[in-house]
């Protein structure tokens, strides 16, 4: 069910706080890039323990939660591949149970090979803006310099 203003689903403060761990390796992933997943350890027992947490204020979501512990099985001794296939699936399913920040709901996409440009795609998605340059030159103005006027021609000898 989304959210006012349909950001995301509705859940129950309760549920919000116990998933709420999982959002601070996730948003490093997001500002740090899917090259640094060697350094996350532990997530596993992360979910697991979240997810235990959120049971109790499932109601009709233990579903969801169970999809969620799945995602994680396996990530601390997974490959990097696999590793960037589990984040993109523990995304996917956390953003069935509650509402997350665009920086991390950016990470459910297909993984790409991580980069710079990768990143920078990620965090504009999540701003909502765009890192093309512009088409068109920048108005003279404060901050930019008028192009250099052409010298005039000298008036020829007569």
């Amino acid at each position: 069910m989304p959210a006012a203003g349909g950001k995301g689903p509705v859940a129950p403060p309760e549920m919000l706080l116990a998933l709420s761990p999982l959002l601070a390796p996730l948003r490093f992933l997001s500002r740090a890039g899917l090259s640094r997943l060697n350094t996350l350890r532990e997530l596993e027992p992360l979910v697991a323990r979240a997810v235990e947490a959120a049971r109790p204020f499932a109601a009709a979501r233990e579903e969801s939660l169970s999809r969620l512990e799945q995602a994680a099985r396996g990530f601390d001794s997974a490959q990097e591949p696999q590793r960037r296939a589990a984040v993109a699936r523990l995304v996917r399913e956390l953003s069935e149970l509650v509402p997350l920040p665009g920086e991390i709901a950016a990470l459910a996409a297909s993984p790409e090979p991580d980069g710079a440009p990768a990143v920078l795609e990620r965090r504009a998605a999540a701003r909502a803006v765009s890192i093309e340059p512009p088409r068109t030159a920048a108005p003279a103005g404060r901050g930019t310099r008028a192009p250099a006027a052409e010298p005039e021609p000298e008036p020829e000898p007569e």
